[in-house]
């Protein structure tokens, strides 16, 4: 995000340049500039801090009941109170990342759950939901007789 607010400065210079009063606009890539470098989620073992603008507010993990991923991805601090606080620069892609962070207190989506296998992520062939099998095992078409190759089997001695 940087490098696009230094293209977005080198592109304000040569009409902040062309008058002393278009100097104002010099204030844009400043203040993303400002955005960039201060708004955030910090993560700990005892608390989540989220950083705006102008300010910062800690929560202990005793105040959060939860995470919340909204439709397009963003993530949502859901306090034991109902107050939803939103996750300025955390996607759900970065649940993995703040699940390690939290010390624990936020399930890895990605790990599997003490009582059973991880589960299945989409299209990645290793979940029954999407009927594909590992390429280590190729398919067999099932004939009349069964799996391919079953009828070509020798008869045993009698």
């Amino acid at each position: 995000m940087l490098p696009a607010v230094l293209i977005f400065a080198f592109c304000v210079l040569p009409l902040a340049g062309a008058s002393r009063w278009l100097l104002v606009l010099f204030v844009l890539p400043v203040l993303a500039l400002a955005w960039v470098l201060r708004v955030g989620v910090d993560v700990g073992p005892a608390a989540v801090t989220i950083r705006a603008l102008l300010g910062r507010r800690r929560i202990p993990w005793s105040e959060v009941a939860g995470l919340r991923a909204g439709d397009r991805g963003d993530l949502w601090l859901v306090l034991s109170s109902g107050r939803r606080l939103r996750l300025p620069t955390a996607r759900a892609r970065h649940l993995p990342v703040i699940a390690a962070a939290s010390g624990g207190r936020v399930p890895d989506p990605n790990r599997a759950a003490p009582d059973g296998p991880p589960a299945p992520r989409p299209g990645d062939g290793s979940g029954a939901t999407d009927g594909a099998q590992p390429a280590s095992e190729p398919a067999e078409p099932a004939g009349p007789s069964g799996p391919a190759g079953a009828a070509d089997a020798p008869a045993e001695a009698q």
